[in-house]
């Protein structure tokens, strides 16, 4: 196998795919290296901050009385990116949802070292291999890959954004082990509250 894809993919990066394939690339250049200039995208060449994001150094452990931890890992030139900062974390619900959780945001292909939360030095990009790993089994309550070609700043974004942050933080992880069917029942709720929810749109 040389590569593997998590969800939709816009047609200007599926098209750089195909040639990164086609041409056998994968032996040459990581397929992350090479995207960054296969598929720029009209976006900032800057990550964008929030007040709330965590400072370095990052000692990301865990304490039992202590909040989530979110991660969040993005990259420059990613209009997904720059909208889910314009507009899905500016979305009420959404809001509401962020200060329940300490949250870090890195580069992914950044070399800064870390403290991870099981207490072990590594670098931010080794960390972000690991939660793209659907195969390990860390302290991970939910990893949520991007959906491509799904804008951050929709109302089906939205929903399920806030779904997962409110899915951790209330702690019905522990009683409901499926995210899709507890964001299920979390939208009957809404709507029996009056609220209008399309988990499709």
């Amino acid at each position: 196998m040389v590569l593997r894809l998590n969800g939709y993919q816009a047609p200007h990066r599926m098209d750089a795919t195909l040639d990164y394939v086609a041409a056998k690339l994968e032996t040459k250049q990581s397929y992350a290296d090479y995207m960054q200039g296969a598929a720029r995208e009209a976006a900032s060449p800057k990550l964008a901050e929030e007040p709330f994001f965590l400072k370095p150094p990052y000692m990301l452990q865990r304490r039992r009385d202590g909040k989530p931890l979110l991660v969040l890992f993005e990259r420059t030139s990613c209009a997904s990116c720059d909208e889910l900062h314009r507009e899905g974390l500016r979305r009420k619900q959404v809001a509401a949802l962020l200060s329940k959780f300490d949250i870090a945001r890195f580069e992914a292909s950044d070399g800064t070292d870390l403290v991870t939360p099981d207490g072990r030095r590594l670098a931010v990009c080794r960390l972000g291999a690991r939660a793209r790993d659907p195969l390990r089994a860390d302290a991970r309550v939910l990893r949520r890959p991007g959906q491509r070609g799904l804008p951050c700043g929709s109302v089906r974004a939205a929903v399920h954004l806030a779904g997962a942050l409110d899915y951790v933080a209330s702690g019905d992880y522990r009683k409901e082990p499926s995210f899709q069917r507890y964001l299920q029942t979390r939208a009957d709720g809404l709507r029996q509250r009056g609220e209008k929810v399309d988990l499709w749109k």
